[in-house]
């Protein structure tokens, strides 16, 4: 049984979400909150797989919510539902922490099917990272296992599950470039490609922003094949 909590205003959309995961589709176990302070609660008690939350909220918005889940936890799975196009709306959501993103109005089929593509990308990280390989990166060691970073003074950044996932791939074949198609493909299979495109581009920026203070890693684009990350000597 799969433990999701649903955060969303719309009284009418939860009933409708909830009644079609539990009684039509199955499989799911679900709690609900109109607001991010109440699903903030409700995360603690609930324990869920997967969160499913609205942006634009009272009392607490989606973005408030996630940051604060993200203060003490990196890799519970979230999911944003959203209208919203506007690509800096967007990006600010994945730099608070959330998975993915799913478009509103949404078929409860879709849903299922986003949050158990998610989770099955993230069980498959899960396997990739217990194997405890780790990675110099210049002045940083990468910890696959912990989705963590930390440099010769001691200092320690914490990844979340796809900037771990991400790094661990190109860490796997520095100085070769990695197709794509193949980062895509691996982290979301069923995804539009547009989209996954676009969400890959963000987490890119996010962890050339993170291992900038050593200027001697460059993680570059090879327009029209994939992406290479490099260490000078």
């Amino acid at each position: 049984m799969m433990k999701l909590l649903l955060v969303e205003d719309d009284a009418t959309l939860r009933y409708m979400i909830r009644n079609s995961l539990e009684v039509v589709i199955g499989g799911y176990e679900m709690a609900e909150a109109a607001n991010g302070a109440e699903g903030l609660e409700l995360w603690k008690t609930f324990r869920p797989d997967i969160i499913v939350a609205d942006v634009e909220m009272p009392v607490m918005d989606g973005y408030e919510m996630v940051a604060k889940i993200r203060e003490t936890d990196r890799l519970q799975p979230i999911v944003f539902a959203s209208g919203m196009e506007d690509p800096s709306h967007v990006m600010r959501g994945y730099e608070v922490g959330v998975n993915n993103y799913i478009k509103k109005p949404y078929l409860p089929e879709e849903l299922d099917a986003h949050v158990r593509a998610l989770l099955r990308n993230i069980n498959l990280g899960g396997r990739m990272e217990n194997n405890t390989e780790t990675y110099p990166i210049g002045r940083w060691k990468f910890n696959a296992e912990k989705a963590s970073l930390s440099d010769t003074e001691g200092k320690s950044v914490s990844l979340t599950l796809l900037e771990s996932q991400i790094l661990r791939l190109l860490c796997r074949s520095m100085g070769e470039t990695v197709g794509r198609d193949t980062i895509l493909e691996t982290l979301w299979p069923d995804v539009d490609y547009f989209y996954a495109s676009r969400r890959l581009d963000v987490f890119i920026t996010k962890l050339r922003k993170l291992l900038s203070a050593d200027p001697a890693i460059t993680i570059s684009t090879i327009r029209g094949v994939g992406l290479r990350l490099d260490v000078e000597n």
